[in-house]
């Protein structure tokens, strides 16, 4: 074995790698460290003063500003960002932090992994092709639809943080994050090219998939054009748009069956992605609905629009479905915000409820009162489901509803987010926030509420109160109250019973 390459980085510390590619992209060859905690990225081709400068930008002022204070550990964990610079001769590289082992595939494909995938990268293209999830990967490596909705949170809240940094990144996708469905995790990558408006150019226009229809309809323009549309914090929104509708349904929102020209591909992919685009799920516009009879059988359920329509993702997401691929897909100004997606997902991870067919691709879905059924397999819940609705105290004796909604599945947590409006889950909550205050458990069809740890629990009107440790059976019109937090919280118990409407 050859002796380890050891140089200098820009900032006078030593970088040490070992003389072997292991992996090479679009512009740059990898190659790991020679202790293993990092890797080391050679760019191809030369680098202009300015692409220079936003990468001394971006391994300095950004990393600090992002990756500095309280909540430094976290977002280490949902951005691989760049930290130093390295030059040799006319050469350029920069080093970032080796991905954790959850973003490497343990299974690989199907058949003792024939296709050779363990240790390698999971890049989500593999995720979101219904053809690999079929046909190509070990289902070991799929993880359930809980994941992939904490995948999507964890995508959204990454992008809200680099727009809160005045930054745009300007290619995301699923060949720039990698995915760890087992447990639900992702993590941006290629953060080298962020696009700072003003100063910083976008160096690519996007990837196919996730390109803004204004940009793909205006490609054509010099880009000295003033109607030539370029990356933004808008098309950004319409790429996290796009790749959280294709985490949670597994089909593109604007790739349907319409056809603009038959004899050309390049112009009907300009105009099914541009000037035409049209959301496959449009209510009022079905030119470009999936044809369910050219569906292949590995494609079901998640292309039968019909069946999976994208109003199975809850009262939350489905309007931001909506302003994104209707009112906002032609209007950028109308995109959702990532911090709306953000809001969007939590809240819609409290409304889930397991699946109890152990086949069922999805495994958990959105709890529907009117449906009372897995909308991905088609099982019917049996039991009687309990849902908390959210109230907060406004003045003396008047209490207004939140919005917040709480299935109360077989061990559904409580934490205190569900109890106070002053805590957020997000990169600022504190391990002892998190951590779980109640838990509801399942006896046939009686469901109890265990308090672990809520401090002034008690039942209306009878002003019961709950000691720690305590159950108490779950009953339909039950009210707790928290007054130990300001406001105080109550929130009203429902018992849906199956057959019966949600009142």
């Amino acid at each position: 074995m050859s002796e380890p390459i050891r140089l200098p980085a820009l900032d006078g510390s030593t970088v040490s790698f070992e003389d072997r590619i292991i992996g090479s992209g679009q512009k740059k060859d990898c190659y790991l460290s020679s202790d293993g905690q990092y890797v080391v990225l050679w760019y191809r081709e030369v680098l202009s003063e300015l692409e220079l400068s936003r990468l001394q930008e971006i391994v300095g002022r950004y990393r600090q500003q992002l990756l500095s204070g309280v909540a430094a550990g976290y977002w280490s964990e949902l951005m691989c960002w760049p930290d130093r610079i390295v030059r040799y001769q006319d050469r350029i590289g920069i080093t970032a932090p080796r991905y954790g082992n959850g973003f490497f595939f343990e299974h690989g494909s199907k058949d003792g992994d024939t296709l050779k995938l363990r240790g390698k990268e999971k890049e989500g293209y593999w995720f979101a092709s219904l053809r690999h999830r079929a046909r190509t990967l070990d289902a070991r490596e799929l993880g359930d639809w809980r994941a992939a909705l904490r995948m999507a949170l964890r995508i959204s809240r990454s992008l809200r943080r680099l727009h809160a940094a005045g930054l745009v990144h300007g290619d995301l996708s699923y060949k720039n994050v990698l995915l760890d469905p087992p447990r639900g995790n992702a993590c941006l990558i290629d953060l080298d090219g962020l696009v700072v408006p003003g100063k910083y150019p976008p160096d690519v226009i996007g990837t196919p998939d996730f390109i803004a229809p204004e940009v793909v309809a205006t490609r054509h323009l010099q880009r000295t054009d003033a109607n030539r549309k370029l990356p933004s914090w808008h098309t950004d929104l319409h790429a996290l748009a796009v790749l959280n509708y294709l985490l949670l349904l597994l089909r593109h929102p604007l790739r349907g069956d319409q056809i603009h020209d038959l004899d050309d591909d390049e112009r009907q992919e300009s105009l099914q992605m541009g000037q035409q685009a049209l959301f496959v799920e449009d209510p009022l516009r079905p030119e470009n609905r999936i044809q369910p009879q050219l569906l292949e059988t590995y494609e079901h359920p998640w292309k039968l629009t019909a069946q999976l329509p994208y109003r199975i993702l809850g009262s939350e997401l489905a309007p931001l479905v909506e302003r994104a691929f209707v009112e906002g897909l032609h209007d950028p100004g109308q995109r959702p915000t990532a911090q709306e997606w953000e809001d969007a997902l939590v809240r819609t991870a409290d409304t889930l409820h397991p699946c109890s067919n152990s086949s069922c691709p999805a495994g958990w879905f959105v709890f529907d009162a009117q449906r009372f059924a897995c909308p991905f397999c088609g099982t019917r819940v049996t039991t009687p489901v309990h849902v908390a609705h959210g109230f907060q105290r406004r003045g003396e004796a008047n209490f207004v509803p939140t919005g917040r909604v709480r299935v109360l599945h077989h061990h559904a947590a409580i934490h205190a987010w569900h109890l106070r409006s002053d805590v957020v889950p997000n990169e600022l909550t504190s391990p002892q926030q998190a951590a779980r205050l109640g838990y509801v458990a399942l006896e046939g069809s009686q469901a109890y509420l265990v308090n672990e740890a809520i401090d002034d629990l008690q039942l209306l009107p009878q002003r019961k109160r709950i000691s720690a440790g305590e159950p108490v059976v779950l009953e339909r019109g039950q009210q707790w109250l928290v007054s130990g937090t300001e406001p105080a919280h109550l929130w009203w118990i429902d018992r849906v019973e199956p057959g019966q409407s949600h009142p």
